[in-house]
């Protein structure tokens, strides 16, 4: 595992900015366990700075990476994940059977489901959060996404694509959604204030498939 400290160098009359990666390499095993899909490894809240959340196996680690020490966080959650994602206190994994695990990260709550009658693969999630409600979002390889309430993992509602949809973002301020999935589209929703998905625009990327796309504001 390697993480990059960077530094940046500016010329003086020159408004150029080059980035210099420093990495250090940490030695800890984390599985991958499918080829395409990497998304395993996060950083926890504000509450555990300099902490990462790694899978090994079946078992998830939180690693400090600054003091090196490295502990439980979830013993053997029955499946390795497939996928991971953190957000508003809350960590998620998916599994290649549609597996999926919620957990609270200042408690010790937890809930575990299956997504999908066919077992189908999930391949990314992403938190959001509208009018104080956290919801959590599956992308699945059987061309859908499926939102669940947070914590509970209630279904509230399902988006039909025509293809597999490898990952979803959300702004910020949870009125945006970008999904791409297993062909070159790329597509922009409206969340409502009331919750519901409008779609607004479909582009085009690059290359045929697409994995990851991410918001922000600056």
């Amino acid at each position: 595992m390697t993480i990059i400290d960077t530094t940046c160098v500016s010329r003086s009359d020159i408004l150029n900015t080059f980035v210099i990666p420093k990495p250090v390499v940490h030695d800890q095993k984390v599985t991958i366990h499918h080829w395409q899909l990497r998304d395993v490894l996060i950083p926890n809240d504000e509450q555990h700075k300099h902490e990462l959340i790694v899978p090994t196996g079946q078992d998830i680690f939180r690693y400090n990476y600054k003091t090196g020490q490295k502990s439980y966080f979830l013993k053997d959650i029955g499946y390795p994940p497939t996928c991971m994602a953190s957000g508003y206190g809350y960590w998620a994994a998916g599994g290649q059977k549609g597996d999926l695990t919620l957990k609270d990260t200042t408690s010790d709550y937890q809930v575990s489901i299956t997504t999908a009658p066919g077992f189908t693969i999930n391949n990314g999630l992403c938190f959001s959060q509208l009018n104080g409600e956290v919801r959590l979002l599956v992308s699945n390889n059987d061309a859908s996404i499926r939102i669940y309430s947070v914590p509970d993992l209630d279904l509230i509602d399902t988006l039909d694509f025509r293809t597999a949809v490898n990952h979803t973002s959300v702004s910020p301020d949870g009125r945006k959604m970008i999904t791409v999935g297993d062909d070159n589209r790329v597509q922009l929703f409206h969340v409502t204030s009331l919750g519901h998905y409008e779609l607004v625009t479909t582009m085009a990327g690059k290359n045929d498939i697409s994995f990851l796309f991410l918001m922000s504001y600056y």
